[in-house]
C-alpha cells in the first residue's frame, strides 16, 4: 500500500487497502493451495477465481508501472494527466473500477468560448 498511496492518481486509501488484501489472499491461495482455497463454507468456482486474478493482475500492473515511472523521474503532472486527460485513462479507470479501486471522477473538459 505504501508504494501506491502516494501516486498522483489520488486513489482512495480504503479501496487501496482492500485491493492489497485481495491480492495478498490470492497470492497466498496460489502459494499454499495451488489455486483457490476450498473452504467448507465457501464454494469456489475456479473460473471466477482466475477471472478475478486476471483483473487484479491488470490493475496491479498499472500501479507498478506508474510507481516505476515515478521512481525514474517522470513528473507527477505527467502521471496525473494519464489518469485525467489521455485516451488511456478510460482503460485504466475501467481496470481499477473492476477491482474496487476508487479514483476521483474525471473533471469536465474546459468549455470553449462561444463563437
Amino acid at each position: 500500500v505504501r508504494l501506491f498511496e502516494n501516486l498522483p492518481w489520488e486513489i482512495e486509501i480504503k479501496s487501496l487497502r482492500a485491493f492489497a488484501l485481495r491480492c495478498q489472499q490470492c497470492r497466498n491461495d496460489i502459494s499454499h493451495y495451488g489455486g483457490p482455497r476450498k473452504d467448507i463454507d465457501r464454494k469456489v468456482n475456479y473460473e471466477e477465481f482466475l477471472t478475478d486474478l486476471i483483473k487484479l493482475s491488470a490493475a496491479l500492473a498499472r500501479l507498478y508501472h506508474a510507481a516505476l515511472l515515478r521512481e525514474i523521474g517522470i513528473e507527477d503532472k505527467t502521471l496525473r494527466s494519464t489518469m485525467l486527460h489521455m485516451p488511456v485513462n478510460f482503460v485504466i479507470r475501467q481496470e481499477f473500477e473492476q477491482v474496487g479501486l476508487t479514483v476521483p471522477k474525471r473533471p469536465d473538459p474546459p468549455k470553449l468560448p462561444a463563437v
